[in-house]
């Protein structure tokens, strides 16, 4: 009796080892979710899989920045004469650097209404061009509230985000989204008269041409 009661403990202690060893093989392995990437000075960057950023620009060394004896501050002997230490950090000169070109692109918007004027109008003929050769679309209907959309959603961050690194002083990178937003004003109220002559001006050229 006792060796039956025996052979039927084993018996079910086997069945429960079996029942835990298909538990574990038909289950989801226990993963945790690694990061993907990484955010440096608002830039999205790969990861290995140890969750380590992947290092685009190699290290260097810290560099010795001499401060300018032409600045206003030098002038007036409120420098030190000796040179500061400064990291030198890849990413954020070549990150800088973009945001500059990006900016001379549109540096219009940020500058005067006069030279904004000028050149979205030179603009505005140049995609009328295009468009009479089916290269793009007629920028005739949403001129006046794309100009608005496109100060909005592009021009007016890139302005901001000069300002952010300190490559200008505060009064010099405020100044790109003060602009921009004075053109904003301005556009608003002279925007669609202006948009409505250079309608009028473009047909009336296009109407000689064709006589």
């Amino acid at each position: 009796a006792s060796d039956r009661r025996r052979s039927k403990k084993s018996s079910s202690d086997e069945k429960r080892d079996l029942r835990a060893q298909m538990t574990r093989r038909l289950s989801l392995p226990n993963m945790t979710k690694a990061p993907k990437y990484e955010l440096r000075l608002g830039i999205r960057r790969a990861v290995d899989l140890t969750g380590q950023p992947i290092e685009t620009y190699a290290p260097r060394p810290a560099i010795k920045r001499i401060p300018s004896r032409d600045s206003l501050d030098a002038f007036l002997g409120d420098v030190d004469d000796e040179s500061e230490e400064e990291e030198y950090d890849e990413l954020k000169v070549s990150a800088i650097l973009e945001h500059l070109m990006k900016a001379a692109d549109v540096a219009a918007l940020m500058q005067s209404f006069d030279n904004l004027d000028k050149w979205s109008s030179r603009l505005f003929r140049e995609q009328k061009a295009s468009a009479i050769v089916a290269r793009g679309d007629d920028p005739e209907a949403s001129w006046f509230e794309g100009q608005i959309v496109f100060m909005d959603v592009y021009v007016m961050p890139l302005a901001k985000k000069l300002a952010e690194p300190g490559i200008f002083d505060d009064e010099t990178g405020s100044l790109f989204a003060q602009c921009v937003q004075d053109n904003r004003a301005r556009w608003l109220i002279e925007g669609r008269r202006k948009t409505d002559t250079l309608i009028a001006n473009w047909k009336e050229k296009h109407a000689c041409t064709s006589r």
